[in-house]
């Protein structure tokens, strides 16, 4: 089987005036292609555009605009897609909170927050969203990130990938009713590709910022009255890619990863950095399209061929395996997740 892959590195510019002026290869410039050997790798987007790719599928890194994008091309298209990421780190009183507050800087602001796992969102139950040394802490944190040039060693926060505009340059410079800065972002070279990272407070459930990837320096607080509530927040959004929580209560964890709906849930630690076949990679809901097997795990070639026995198949061992997971799992409905049935 033919496979091409396409990594989206400007997050959709191809809904851009750059699109609009041009529809024929220029398109490529916009996706990034991964060259191989042969005929496997001869089509780009401009070729999927024209219904003139005869690949037997697309491996998509990118939004969840550009895999509809690429659906609209040829809907038919065996597509297997990592797509957006709406990200919340819960933090409980229960929690350390100075890991906690090291951890969610980090990772909402790695890669200038332009990781599709990067935590736009921390949710603080309770206390820990007045708790003024912790929000102290964050703030101090954030400032002290050095932005400039990639080339410069001491720069912790490099350019934005493109110059903020939409979603990205709103979430920097705008307020939705009831917010306020913590950190107000400032534009610091002409480009508007340079930013100080931002953080700001009083989020509402069911806002813009709540529901929107804007996938950049941003960081939103929102204050939970309980976990539950956390969890429900986090679960809200049409996303499902990565999540985290900081508690050192065992019952509180247990609680979280039996509700929380991500592919990848990290406890106790920031949410971005998955490790190739430690950590398999990918989310559900609109952060997955295809089959949804993980990157980085045993399964994920398994999804690029056509797969057939070439011998007799003996299915004991899989029968008592499968044995096994219903009896001591399976069977007890009380540890399944709620989307499991």
């Amino acid at each position: 089987m033919h496979w091409v892959g396409f990594f989206d590195f400007l997050e959709l510019k191809t809904y851009d005036y750059r699109f609009n002026k041009v529809r024929g290869s220029a398109v490529e410039d916009v996706c990034g292609i991964c060259d191989g050997p042969g005929d496997i790798y001869d089509c780009g987007c401009a070729d999927i555009a024209a219904g003139a790719c005869d690949c037997d599928g697309v491996i998509l890194t990118g939004s969840i605009e550009t895999a509809d994008l690429f659906r609209s091309w040829k809907p038919e298209m065996n597509l297997s897609a990592e797509t957006s990421g709406k990200n919340a780190l819960i933090v409980t009183p229960q929690a350390d909170l100075d890991l906690a507050a090291a951890d969610l800087i980090h990772s909402a602001f790695s890669h200038q927050g332009q990781k599709c796992s990067a935590a736009s969102l921390g949710i603080l139950v309770g206390s820990v969203a007045n708790d003024e040394r912790f929000l102290r802490q964050i703030v101090d944190a954030a400032k002290s990130l050095a932005v400039g040039s990639s080339h410069e060693l001491s720069t912790v926060l490099g350019p934005l990938i493109a110059p903020a505009t939409g979603k990205l340059l709103d979430a920097l410079t705008k307020l939705d009713e009831g917010e306020y800065w913590l950190l107000e972002p400032q534009q610091v070279d002409q480009s508007g590709q340079l930013w100080t990272p931002g953080i700001k407070g009083g989020v509402k459930p069911g806002s813009q910022f709540h529901h929107t990837e804007c996938f950049g320096p941003v960081l939103g607080l929102m204050q939970a009255s309980n976990l539950d509530e956390a969890i429900e927040w986090q679960n809200s959004v049409d996303y499902g890619l990565t999540g985290g929580i900081h508690s050192l209560d065992p019952m509180e964890i247990e609680e979280w990863l039996k509700k929380v709906q991500v592919g990848n849930a990290y406890v106790n630690r920031h949410i971005t950095g998955a490790i190739v076949n430690r950590q398999p990679f990918g989310g559900w809901k609109r952060s997955a399209v295809g089959v949804g097997a993980k990157t980085g795990g045993p399964d994920y070639l398994l999804q690029l061929g056509k797969w057939q026995p070439t011998g007799p198949i003996e299915l004991s061992a899989a029968e008592q395996d499968d044995a096994y997971w219903w009896e001591n799992y399976y069977s007890d409905t009380s540890t399944l997740h709620p989307f499991s049935a």
